[in-house]
């Protein structure tokens, strides 16, 4: 909450792919994001993450299985994590089965209908 009241503060933040407890949510909360995707909570825009770009094993199976109700899908990675040859590897990989599988690229800030 701290870093959203400073001047030009955070106004979202990802949620963890698995089911470990995010942030300050309880189980309750934490629940609701796994199953929404999409969560406003004390003003700031939690977004639920599909996959971690580092841990995935089978990118075909990603998009063979993808059946999310918002048609879209969340692959997050750390910055830090691009200092590896795999992370950029695995990159290259997961956006050429986007394109071939007809996904397009943008923040997910440009798709859902938010409003503080």
């Amino acid at each position: 909450m701290a870093m959203k009241n400073k001047n030009f503060g955070i106004t979202g933040l990802y949620t963890a792919e698995d089911d470990r407890q995010n942030y300050y949510f309880d189980n309750n909360l934490n629940d609701e994001i796994s199953k929404k995707e999409i969560l406003l909570n004390n003003d700031l825009l939690f977004i639920h993450t599909d996959y971690r770009l580092e841990n995935i094993n089978n990118f075909n199976q990603i998009f063979a299985n993808n059946n999310l109700n918002n048609n879209y899908l969340t692959i997050f990675t750390h910055e830090w994590q691009f200092k590896e040859k795999l992370t950029y590897h695995q990159l290259k990989q997961v956006c050429e089965l986007a394109i071939n599988n007809n996904y397009s690229f943008t923040f997910i800030e440009n798709i859902i209908d938010y409003e503080k």
